[in-house]
């Protein structure tokens, strides 16, 4: 089997629009959100919040729901075009390929503000993980779609890595399969994801085994 770990935020979810409105909202009126760099993993750690305990307070406390709940989509209609990559895995590799979200150092409300994000996007992933440490995620994904530092650095051998780029991982000296430059780029080209699939021998080895159980049992 080959399991597909996606992360979730500045790749299916925009979470980096809702921390700008309610940065500017309610912790600094006065900032000026013009020339802003959106394109980055997490916005809350490029602004300022007087603390740690303020930015954690704000993240996980003050604005779980409006934060992790209620952002939208990366592009509109993204979770419709992924349900059909998703239909188009299954008719290809079936059990063979299982696909899951993640979403690295959430805790108590952000969870449950997610798992409503999943549900009013229509999104049909059957897993959701919350790993505490993001490199922990290559423990159960063979290929692993990310735009996060932490994942891309510590990828281990044997296992695939499909960058999606962003502001901070351009200039990463790092060793990735694919770079693209939105997940639409994925579910446009079949073959990309594909060719990763295939090069991972279980796979070929469970398509082997199936037709010699078929060829035994006549």
């Amino acid at each position: 089997m080959v399991r597909i770990g996606i992360e979730l935020n500045g790749i299916i979810r925009d979470i980096n629009k809702q921390i700008l409105k309610y940065y500017v909202k309610d912790i600094n009126k006065e900032f000026d959100d013009e020339g802003v760099d959106m394109n980055v993993f997490n916005l809350a750690d490029h602004l300022d919040f007087g603390s740690k305990k303020k930015k954690y307070d704000f993240m996980y406390i003050d604005y779980p729901y409006e934060l992790y709940g209620c952002a939208k989509e990366c592009k509109k209609d993204l979770l419709v075009r992924f349900n059909d990559w998703l239909d188009e895995l299954n008719n290809a590799y079936g059990s063979e390929v299982e696909v899951f979200f993640f979403s690295p150092k959430e805790n108590a409300l952000t969870i449950q503000s997610t798992y409503f994000f999943l549900s009013k996007t229509g999104c049909r992933v059957r897993e959701m993980r919350f790993p505490k440490d993001a490199r922990d995620i290559w423990n159960i994904a063979d290929i692993v779609i990310t735009n996060n530092k932490e994942v891309i650095e510590s990828r281990p051998n044997g296992k695939f890595c499909i960058l999606v780029e962003n502001s901070e991982n351009k200039s990463l000296e790092c060793d990735v399969h694919i770079t693209v430059k939105d997940f639409d780029a994925i579910t446009k080209n079949f073959e990309m994801i594909k060719k990763l699939i295939e090069e991972k021998p279980i796979v070929k080895n469970n398509w082997f085994n199936r037709m010699l159980r078929r060829v035994k049992n006549g």
